[in-house]
């Protein structure tokens, strides 16, 4: 179930890179809710993989350190695609912030956005075979 749930996640962010430009907001629900199901999909079957490794005794540490690892890991990957989108939009718009932003620099926002997602796509594929390589899941 991970390697599936990051397969749809993957899928979900190359979707959301596609969407095209001025797209109305039902594309981006649709694609949204699919990144929330490869999540849904991933996450409890990880933790279950991650607690049934180890001793009962230790199961207490075990939850807080995948707790603290996933929000450290949304924390962090909400930041990178934060100053990837940034970075490329200030490059494509000539310098300009997002406070000056008007209609005209709709394809530099759009571009950055594609820079974005395709990054959290990259990272999710390399989650996909991280999972896979792992085996599959155990009871």
């Amino acid at each position: 179930m991970c390697t599936a749930g990051m397969g749809v996640l993957f899928l979900a962010l190359i979707l959301l890179a596609w969407l095209p430009e001025g797209a109305s907001i039902l594309p981006v629900i649709w694609r949204l809710a699919l990144a929330g199901i490869g999540t849904a999909l991933f996450s409890s079957p990880n933790t279950s993989a991650a607690m049934s490794a180890v001793p009962l005794s230790q199961r207490g540490v075990a939850s807080g350190m995948v707790a603290t690892a996933r929000n450290l890991g949304m924390v962090i990957g909400i930041a990178l695609a934060g100053a990837i989108f940034h970075g490329m939009f200030q490059k494509l718009s000539g310098g300009v912030a997002l406070q000056q932003y008007d209609d005209a620099l709709a394809p530099a926002f759009k571009a950055a956005f594609n820079w974005a997602m395709c990054a959290g796509a990259v990272t999710a594929a390399i989650g996909l075979i991280l999972a896979h390589l792992r085996g599959p899941d155990r009871k």
